[in-house]
């Protein structure tokens, strides 16, 4: 079994801006190693999450917010995961 190693990403949101409602929904869908922070209108999560690779990470941060009903826009990771694609 691979150790797991803190692999660091940033997902943005399809959401028009922070409220009390998203803050929670993303803590409880189990994003708690992730910061909420917007810039210009747009919404994303930067996230630190424990995974052997950065893809495998990806996934299990997708996969949380799908579940919860959390709109996803993009993925903003280095080029090696965007290559992986």
């Amino acid at each position: 079994m691979s150790s797991s190693e803190i692999q660091e990403f940033q997902i943005q949101l399809a959401v028009p801006a922070i409220n009390e409602d998203l803050e929670n929904d993303v803590f409880e869908a189990g994003c708690d190693d992730a910061t909420l922070w917007s810039t210009g209108g747009t919404v994303y999560l930067s996230f630190h999450r424990a995974a052997p690779d950065l893809l495998s990470a990806v996934r299990s941060a997708l996969n949380d917010l799908v579940k919860a009903g959390i709109p996803v826009s993009e993925i903003h990771a280095p080029l090696s995961i965007s290559e992986a694609c």
